[in-house]
């Protein structure tokens, strides 16, 4: 298989960008009133997708989730400030996870009952694999002088 399929036909970095929900169903979905996405979005705290003038806002999945989160964490105490701030964080770390992740990812590939995902090489030139047999449910990391 080639490496670079994926990348070459889909880029999963833009996944939850590519569909976009509107405003009254994101509404009808989470709970949240169209006048407090509106006013969470003026306060900075969400985005809609650009819109031309008269068009309903519209928002990605993973706004939609942002959203869904920030319901949650109110609905169970937090300040819409406090809210914001843990979603924040936490999408600061998600994003840095999916960075590594996209910026290490070579290949996948199933020996034995085994998934590898190549990561690249380590500074001392070995090779780096996340991996799993299919029946677990976690995977682990493995460093090897020679590749799999």
């Amino acid at each position: 298989m080639n490496k670079n399929f994926l990348s070459s036909s889909f880029d999963p970095k833009d996944f939850l960008s590519i569909v976009s929900i509107d405003i009254s169903e994101v509404s009808k979905h989470t709970g949240v009133s169209t006048r407090q996405l509106r006013y969470w979005e003026k306060k900075g705290y969400i985005n809609s997708i650009d819109r031309k003038k008269g068009e309903n806002r519209h928002y990605t999945i993973l706004t939609v989730y942002v959203i869904s989160v920030l319901k949650h964490l109110i609905d169970n105490g937090l300040s819409l400030k406090k809210a914001v701030e843990k979603v924040q964080n936490y999408t600061y770390k998600l994003s840095e996870v999916k960075k590594f992740i996209f910026d290490r990812y070579n290949f996948c590939e199933e020996k034995n009952n085994t998934i590898y995902i190549f990561l690249g090489r380590s500074d001392n030139n070995k090779y780096i694999y996340g991996y799993r047999k299919k029946q677990d449910e976690h995977y682990s990391i493995m460093i090897t002088d020679n590749p799999i």
